[in-house]
């Protein structure tokens, strides 16, 4: 492993002890999860005593509009030592190398933390989750409504790059290389109109990206993944889709979690976030 100072850079070999460190923490992490945040182009700091590891952190930089801080977590037995302030200072110092704004979304342990360093509150991300999909749910009949096939990769990372507002490459073509489930809708031009990825997560089947030019697409495009997934499906959306939540808790969703979004560096997030229904991870922006 490449060293940094006194941390370690993290590779996709290490996915096992991240997730072995997630569990620590009291986070549920799969096998596939700790893959995509060590392979989808960020770099990913880590701590090791007597080669366990007991800490990390990771910036994800996306060009120079917007960068993602996430993966902050430090065994308990470590922790109220200053160890996760060290990490995620070392990131920043990452980030300052092309003067990027910073992005992510806190838990209620980090914010305090966060918040010390100068970043502030954008907004919030709330996690629905629906246990169970019934037979008799109505999909509906969306025209131009496809499976989402690598053809299609270059638009859909165009059409993310639009609604977030900076490249991320790297993390699509992981996560379709995850994919359980993706769909694609086109206009009758075949212009691209929405787009959605699903990743199983254990046995819960988690949606994001999702992007559309309308809220009714949205959620079509839930309803379709839905459908083809026998246990709980969830997203984590952004809190400006206030109709867009209405829609999914008509249709049996329930509010779990709701978490800060912050930001250092500017005072809103970039791209047209109006089509961002669904992140595809909180560590991811």
């Amino acid at each position: 492993m490449a060293r940094d100072s006194q941390f370690e850079i993290l590779n996709p070999e290490d996915a096992l002890a991240l997730q072995a460190l997630a569990e620590a923490v009291g986070w549920r992490f799969h096998p596939e999860q700790a893959h995509l945040l060590l392979s989808s182009g960020g770099t990913v700091f880590g701590q090791r005593v007597q080669g366990r590891l007991i800490a990390s952190a990771g910036i994800y930089i996306y060009g120079t509009s917007l960068s993602s801080l996430g993966v902050v977590m430090v065994d308990r037995a470590f922790q109220r030592r200053g160890l996760g302030r060290r990490m995620v200072e070392r990131c920043l110092t990452e980030v300052a190398k092309t003067d990027t704004p910073v992005t992510l979304v806190a838990t209620s342990e980090g914010f305090p933390l966060y918040a010390s360093l100068g970043f502030q509150t954008v907004g919030q991300v709330y996690r629905y989750q629906k246990d169970s999909i019934h037979s008799d749910d109505t999909l509906p009949n969306h025209a131009g409504m496809s499976k989402m096939t690598e053809a299609d990769l270059a638009e859909v990372i165009r059409m993310d790059e639009v609604a977030f507002g900076a490249p991320r490459s790297a993390l699509l073509h992981t996560l379709f290389s995850q994919m359980q489930e993706g769909y694609m809708v086109r206009d009758a031009t075949g212009a691209v109109r929405g787009m959605a990825i699903a990743v199983c997560r254990g046995a819960c089947l988690v949606i994001g990206p999702l992007v559309a030019h309308a809220e009714t697409t949205a959620m079509a495009l839930v309803q379709r993944i839905a459908a083809s997934f026998d246990g709980p499906v969830r997203l984590d959306v952004p809190s400006h889709q206030a109709a867009f939540v209405a829609q999914l808790a008509s249709h049996g969703f329930r509010e779990r979690m709701a978490s800060p979004v912050m930001c250092l560096g500017r005072t809103n997030l970039p791209g047209q976030r109006d089509l961002l229904f669904a992140i595809a991870d909180p560590a991811f922006g």
